[in-house]
């Protein structure tokens, strides 16, 4: 309760502003959508000028309204996205710029296996990343790489623990999952 009858500072009202009439482009504007016209602009510095709108959909432009519906089934016969692709090696097959230079100080012929990746995260923040690639790899070639098969050992391990349909490791052929993982480049 207040005893000096005045007004807190921290209470006080603002002064009202003057008011100032909006400039034409914004009157013309508002009493454009009312009348059901659209203003049109030549150039972005440009005076508005009317063009009759037949329809101003949800989208705020003159047509029809088509409105995207949310679909769980695909519109064509395409098979389903249910999941996307993702790395499923247990971070053994994708290599930092660090990594990848230290792999190829230990195996110099893994070089031609070693690909540049692009995933989401890569593109968005600008990294590079690596993936060891062997989809065509020789067992002959890979058992002449100790350090890649390593690799590819904790892959099979990490996918031998997970409850997880896999993809197949018949071969030496082994990849990150069945349809690669990202785009290689």
């Amino acid at each position: 309760m207040l005893t000096s009858g005045k007004i807190p500072r921290r209470c006080r009202q603002p002064a009202p502003r003057p008011q100032v009439p909006a400039p034409n482009c914004r009157r013309e504007f508002a009493s454009s959508i009312e009348s059901g016209q659209e203003p049109d602009y030549e150039t972005i510095q440009g005076e508005p000028h009317e063009i009759k709108a037949k329809n101003i959909n949800p989208y705020l432009v003159d047509a029809p309204d088509i409105i995207p519906v949310k679909r769980t089934t695909p519109l064509s016969a395409a098979l389903p996205i249910v999941f996307g692709s993702m790395p499923n090696d247990g971070g053994n097959l994708l290599l930092s710029p660090e990594e990848k230079d230290a792999l190829m100080a230990v195996e110099p012929q893994a070089e031609k296996w070693i690909k540049p990746i692009l995933g989401s995260v890569e593109f968005i923040n600008r990294q590079d990343r690596y993936c060891i690639w062997l989809a065509d790899v020789s067992p002959r070639e890979l058992r002449a790489m100790p350090a890649v098969r390593k690799r590819v050992e904790a892959v099979r391990d990490e996918r031998l623990k997970s409850s997880r349909v896999q993809p197949p490791m018949s071969g030496p052929g082994i990849i990150l999952v069945k349809h690669g993982c990202g785009r290689l480049m």
